[in-house]
Parts: structure tokens; C-alpha cells; sequence
């Protein structure tokens, strides 16, 4: 489910990037929006069918797939289509026998279950005077395509100019064969691209605010690293300026322990300041300049 659901959202995404001609009759019930993508394919296969020596028959049709939006008027999307075979056991006209029928019943029902598409209608090529669903396509229509959304794309080729195209769409009930409320060029290069409504263009403002967002958290970035550049020095000046302070510390009591204690210097000192001391100590030669005296001696 989760897959289908992916999918079904990236064909809407295509669909509404790319350019599409958008069928659209006031008052009515339903409008249609065809990608050129698609409108340029199924004209080349209906002019291709209708210029062949070959080919049994000068039509061809198929089921169209796509996304419908419930919202009044119902917007249909034609994302894809799939062509049917025929046998033209009635001639060369795209008339469906019981063989027919089968196959596209069995189209319709694989494309329900396999694909994250709606089946949204059908279509044909129309060969024919006037472009106009004739008994066969209403009695047809009207058995297998009951829903409000679903809707009949008729194509007539022309072999040396473009190909004309129109739409008939349910109304209750009802569906008006006789003619389409508007036909138009089927070749993108005829066509004005269509406008998305206004409901579809709500997500572009918080895309396009995003986008404006993105510079934004780029400048605390280069905020924060200025911020971390001069830290680092202050932390390698603060180590320094204890080392600093230190020093002279640890000078300041060797230089006391020298003056303070005499005894201290013994171990550590050299012999040197050792027979100073020795010899200041000795030096007091009072007792022998006391003693030598000979006055007795005269007496």
C-alpha cells in the first residue's frame, strides 16, 4: 500500500510540473487536464493507425488512466493510456466485438488492482463525418464507465494538418454524444499550457519558504566557528600565565632556604662554603695571642 501510495504521488508530481492542456466548459460538472506528454503519444499512434497500408483497421482505442480530484468541478488528470486491441471483424472501424470487450474488461480490471492509477475513461480515434459518439460507444460507455469522473476522448487524425480532439463527460445521468462542448487542437505546439488551480499551487509558498530558510542556519554556522577560534588561544594563554607566576615563586624560597638555615647547605653544598664556615668558626685566635704573653717570665 505504502508503495502504491509513493507511486501514485510522484505520477500527480509529474503530471503537475509538466505542461498540460487543461479542457475546461463553465457550468460544467467536469474538467479535464491532459500532459502534452500524452497528447503528443496517442497523436502519433492515432495518425500513424490512420496513414498504415497495413493495418487492419484505421482506428484504435484503449483505457485512459490518471487521478481524479473530488472537488467541484471534478478535475480528471490523464496520466496514461493503453491501447486495445481489435480484430475488425466489423470492418475497419474501431467496433468491439465479444473478444473485444473481454480484453478490455481484462485491461480494466488488472489496471485496478496492479497499478496506483484510476481508470478515469476511454478513448478513440474517430475517422468518421463529425466527431460524435455513435449508438456502439454510448451502449458501451454506459455499461463498463459509470462513475461521475469517467469520460470519452475522441481523437480525428488528419494525415497532412494537426489532429482535433473533443471530450464528452457525464451530467447526472446523461451523457451528450452528439457533439463535444469544445473540441481543441490535439499537438502541444497548438496549445497554451494550462494553469494548476489555485488548491494545487498552496504547497509552492512553504517549498519556496523552505528554500528561503536554507541561508538561515548557514549563518549561525559561521557564527559559532568564529566564535570557537578565539577560545582556543585564551586557553592556551591561561596555562601560560600560571607557568609564568610560578617561576619566580619557586625561586623566591631557594633563595631563602640559602640565607635562612646554615645547616641546609651542608648536604647540598660544595665542601667549599664548608671550610668557610669551619674556618670562621676556628678564626677567633684570642686565646693564643692571650697565652703568649711572657710578661711572667721577665718578672
Amino acid at each position: 500500500m505504502t508503495e502504491s501510495t509513493a507511486r501514485a504521488a510522484l505520477f500527480e508530481l509529474q503530471s503537475s510540473t509538466s505542461p498540460f492542456y487543461a479542457w475546461e466548459v463553465p457550468q460544467k460538472p467536469v474538467c479535464v487536464r491532459i500532459p502534452f506528454s500524452v497528447i503528443d503519444r496517442l497523436e502519433h499512434e492515432a495518425v500513424e493507425s490512420f496513414r498504415s497500408l497495413t493495418s487492419r483497421g484505421s482506428e484504435i482505442g484503449g483505457v485512459l488512466f490518471g487521478s481524479v480530484s473530488p472537488v467541484e468541478p471534478i478535475s480528471v488528470t490523464i496520466q496514461d493510456y493503453e491501447l486495445i486491441s481489435c480484430d475488425y471483424s466489423r470492418g475497419p472501424l474501431y467496433r468491439l466485438a465479444d473478444a473485444d470487450m473481454a480484453r478490455f474488461d481484462r485491461s480494466i480490471l488488472q489496471q485496478g488492482t496492479a497499478s496506483p492509477l484510476t481508470v478515469v475513461g476511454m478513448f478513440r480515434s474517430h475517422t468518421r463525418k463529425g466527431l460524435a459518439l455513435d449508438s456502439d460507444d454510448l451502449a458501451f460507455f454506459e455499461s463498463r464507465f459509470r462513475d461521475p469522473h469517467h469520460i470519452v476522448l475522441l481523437v480525428r487524425p488528419f494525415a497532412s494538418k494537426v489532429s482535433s480532439a473533443g471530450i464528452f463527460i457525464r451530467e447526472g445521468r446523461l451523457v451528450n454524444g452528439e457533439a463535444s462542448y469544445l473540441e481543441f487542437p490535439f499537438r502541444s505546439s497548438q496549445l497554451t499550457p494550462g494553469k494548476l488551480p489555485a488548491e494545487a499551487m498552496e504547497p509552492g509558498p512553504p517549498a519556496a519558504a523552505l528554500g528561503s530558510t536554507l541561508p538561515a542556519p548557514q549563518a549561525p554556522r559561521t557564527a559559532v566557528r568564529g566564535q570557537i577560534v578565539p577560545i582556543a588561544p585564551r586557553r592556551e594563554t591561561a596555562p601560560t600565565a600560571p607557568v609564568a607566576a610560578t617561576e619566580p615563586a619557586v625561586s623566591a624560597p631557594a633563595a631563602s632556604v640559602k640565607t635562612g638555615a646554615p645547616t641546609a647547605p651542608q648536604p647540598g653544598d660544595s665542601p667549599k662554603p664548608a671550610a668557610k664556615v669551619e674556618e670562621k668558626a676556628a678564626a677567633p685566635k684570642v686565646e693564643e695571642r692571650v697565652v703568649k704573653p711572657k710578661v711572667e717570665e721577665k718578672a
